[in-house]
């Protein structure tokens, strides 16, 4: 049974957020929800932590209360997946949760504790030949849990598919318990400090930082689990990869409170 919801937001995704939750709640009305709010990023407004509070009505964790972030303000979509990585530090409690980004409408639960996928397209790029090139996004992805996790490769397996991949799915069962063992053992193989690996590598192009497909290698080839992988697709969820301002006002139409009033304090950049 699931008891608690984790919501990410920032300022791109501000009104996509408040329908993301009113459809969880819609699916669990039982469901505990926190909202985990990246007001580190510099498109926030004056008072934009308490127009979070206002409109999503529910218990709000800001990102800038976590000492441990700092090094991570000029990196804004890498410090998304490093939050996620982190998550049982940052979290008042222990245990299981839901996770889901801000910006996804969720249809239907997947099944407990599943690892929900897509098919992908993958590059194709030999890895022990040349590195992936920018825009290579699959290639790029397997570079990284390569290096991270020093295995020949860094992807996950399953019957004829021909590539998957979890990073699009942006929302899952996540046991917290398993974030500071998948930490420690990158350190331990690495010999360096979870964060930092990261941050050598933040501008380099050949990796693209995938904390789903970092979790979900770790436990299928490092830890030998058996992964219930369910594929999902348009009648499970859906997101637009877009901030509120692509979209347009009406896309909204009625489904926001006081959307005039909001509208005018959006971003006008998703980062």
């Amino acid at each position: 049974m699931r008891t608690h919801c984790v919501v990410l937001t920032f300022p791109g995704h501000f009104l996509q957020t408040y329908q993301c939750i009113q459809q969880i709640k819609n699916l669990d009305a039982e469901l505990a929800i926190t909202v985990l709010i990246d007001d580190i990023s510099n498109k926030t407004w004056p008072g934009y932590i308490q127009d979070c509070e206002k409109l999503y009505q529910e218990p709000c964790t800001f990102l800038s209360t976590v000492d441990f972030l700092d090094p991570w303000r000029r990196n804004p979509w890498i410090r998304q997946q490093i939050v996620k990585l982190y998550l049982d530090k940052i979290l008042a409690f222990e245990g299981n949760v839901f996770f889901i980004d801000g910006d996804v409408l969720l249809y239907n639960f997947p099944p407990m504790e599943s690892v929900p996928y897509t098919t992908v397209k993958y590059s194709g790029v030999p890895l022990s030949q040349r590195d992936p090139q920018p825009g290579e996004v699959s290639s790029q992805q397997i570079f990284y849990v390569n290096h991270m996790l020093h295995v020949d490769e860094g992807r996950l397996f399953i019957n004829d598919e021909k590539y998957i991949g979890t990073s699009g799915c942006p929302f899952r069962d996540l046991e917290l318990g398993l974030l500071p063992q998948l930490r420690g053992y990158v350190e331990h193989i690495n010999g360096k400090n979870f964060s930092q690996l990261h941050l050598d590598i933040a501008d380099d192009t050949r990796y693209s930082v995938s904390e789903w497909e970092l979790i979900e290698v770790y436990k299928q080839q490092i830890l030998r689990r058996e992964l219930n992988l369910v594929k999902c697709d348009k009648s499970v969820f859906h997101t637009t990869w877009s901030c509120d301002v692509e979209l347009g006002q009406n896309y909204f139409g009625n489904s926001i409170p006081d959307l005039e009033t909001w509208w005018h304090k959006l971003p006008n950049t998703k980062y």
